[in-house]
């Protein structure tokens, strides 16, 4: 499964590779999936190795989400969505009922981050050029952000999930995205425009 998710990955990374944003965060998410998979065979999914590399890898992941979500981004909509990501993880928090340990602050900042950026991303949905784009994305990071709140409070029923129902989460939303790269006009630089100057390239604006 988690290489599935990480062809997808992949392939929606070269079908966006002209966006910078949404091209980082593709090849970023492939990048964790690899590296998280051969950490858990060697030292098991429990250890401190797979807990270090899990919060570095997702960090990378977590910086290009933001990345993505902070374009265009008004002071309004990033307070807005601060305030309900904030209220949320701050629930799941006391939900827990004993202080938060390693992993737990891991994904506790996982799950805001990405719930923050749900909510900017789409909002602005409706008002971008391709939209579908940035509405699939927030439906993933919406639903990774839930999935690791549920996760860190149903640590025991949940686990067997784990390793399933994030590749498929990304498995689906990757193709999406692949799938809606669409061809626009590119101008050649140095070029003056025109029609015999310019060449069809694949390209997201988000």
């Amino acid at each position: 499964m988690s290489w599935l998710s990480l062809a997808a990955a992949c392939f929606a990374g070269w079908r966006s590779r002209h966006n910078a944003r949404l091209f980082c965060y593709c090849i970023s998410f492939a990048s964790a999936n690899v590296v998280g998979r051969i950490i858990a065979q060697l030292s098991g999914d429990t250890s401190l190795e797979y807990l270090t590399a899990y919060a570095v890898m997702t960090g990378l992941i977590l910086t290009c989400v933001v990345w993505i979500a902070s374009e265009g981004l008004s002071y309004r909509s990033a307070g807005f969505a601060s305030v309900l990501a904030l209220t949320v993880a701050r629930m799941a928090y006391v939900s827990l009922g004993h202080p938060a340990k390693g992993y737990e602050w891991v994904q506790l900042t996982e799950a805001g981050i990405l719930l923050w950026a749900a909510l900017c991303v789409g909002g602005r949905a409706p008002y971008v050029r391709n939209g579908a784009v940035s509405l699939v994305l927030a439906l993933l990071w919406l639903a990774q952000a839930f999935f690791r709140l549920g996760f860190i409070l149903h640590l025991e029923s949940w686990l067997p999930y784990n390793w399933r129902v994030p590749p498929i989460l990304g498995i689906v939303a990757f193709l999406i995205v692949g799938g809606l790269a669409h061809e626009v006009p590119k101008v050649r630089q140095g070029h003056p425009q025109g029609a015999g100057n310019i060449q069809r390239g694949r390209s997201f604006s988000l």
